[in-house]
């Protein structure tokens, strides 16, 4: 199954618009400011006029990716270069350097996991995402990215799930409401109903192998539990 165009082209835009603004604000003292980036994500959930909500969505990709450290921005620039020049070994080798310098940044991490779905390797990018949104739960990027994974390796339910998170932190993602619309039947037809989300895999939590865990997040999983997702994160 392949995920529809327009929200393809809408998400890599997002990144893409970022990256541009990024590299013409040398100015802009970014890193993870907790206050400044729910004062952002508040006034995006209200937000109605679109230079409004492109300045927002702007500002919160500005917040993520500009470290204030000059090294890790550095780091981080030269690994969106390498991405925009389509090196992609070199940007996952740089972004991996990044990681290992400062693994608190959540957009190192969802930097590398877009090269590696760019490189066609959905288990690694996944994994990334999953540390993307262990440190940023709002990571409305790392989640759409999520659900194009999951759709083109024909999970439509995980893929709404994926989707549904990041309409929450941003309701204004073009092409989105579109895309778990197209999904939504399969997603009805098993009867999925969401009730959390969960990084960790939950190995042996419903597979009746007697060791399972007790679980102290929710997940959200089939009527029957015998499907858990493990994608993602939300914490409640």
């Amino acid at each position: 199954m392949r995920i529809g165009r327009a929200c393809t082209a809408a998400l890599l835009g997002l990144m893409l618009l970022a990256a541009g603004a990024i590299a013409q604000s040398p100015g802009v003292q970014g890193g993870e400011s907790g206050s400044m980036l729910d004062t952002l994500f508040a006034k995006l959930q209200t937000a109605t006029d679109p230079v409004a909500v492109q300045e927002l969505e702007q500002a919160i990709w500005q917040q993520w990716t500009l470290p204030p450290d000059p090294g890790q921005r550095q780091l981080m620039l030269r690994g969106i270069s390498e991405m925009q020049q389509q090196e992609l070994s070199s940007a996952a080798a740089t972004f991996t350097r990044l990681i290992e310098l400062a693994p608190q940044l959540s957009e190192a991490w969802n930097k590398r996991a877009t090269v590696h779905w760019l490189m066609g390797n959905f288990k690694a990018s996944i994994a990334d995402i999953c540390e993307t949104v262990k440190r940023e739960p709002r990571h409305f990027g790392a989640y759409s990215g999520l659900g194009m994974i999951r759709a083109e390796m024909n999970e439509p339910a995980r893929a709404v799930a994926a989707f549904e998170l990041a309409r929450k932190y941003n309701p204004h993602i073009v092409g989105l409401d579109a895309e778990i619309a197209r999904l939504k039947p399969e997603w009805n037809r098993r009867g999925v109903k969401v009730v959390g989300l969960a990084v960790d895999p939950v190995v042996g939590a419903n597979d009746g192998s007697g060791d399972g865990w007790t679980l102290n997040f929710p997940v959200i999983a089939d009527a029957d539990g015998r499907h858990v997702f493990a994608a993602t994160i939300e914490q409640h």
